[in-house]
């Protein structure tokens, strides 16, 4: 109702999406921690170069990781996959 009433100008102003940003980075970290089997700081991944983007974004662009000849995905590993 508060945002309704806000993106009518009828009521306060509201404002949730740091709620959001914060939701969808700690999903971030949490596939950064499953993925590395590590723990992972808030800051580190922050600082992370990690990029999955394809090399050119176009509807044709292939992605970053391919199946291989099995039509398989490589599968992360604990420990062993790099994170971040």
């Amino acid at each position: 109702m508060n945002l309704q009433a806000s993106i009518r100008s009828t009521g306060p102003y509201v404002f949730d999406g740091d709620h959001g940003a914060d939701s969808s980075f700690t999903a971030v970290l949490g596939r950064m921690a499953v993925y590395s089997g590590q723990a992972v700081k808030w800051d580190e991944a922050a600082r992370s170069e990690l990029n999955l983007l394809p090399a050119r974004l176009a509807l044709d662009a292939d992605p970053p990781v391919l199946p291989n000849t099995d039509g398989f995905y490589p599968v992360a590993m604990p420990g062993q996959t790099k994170a971040w």
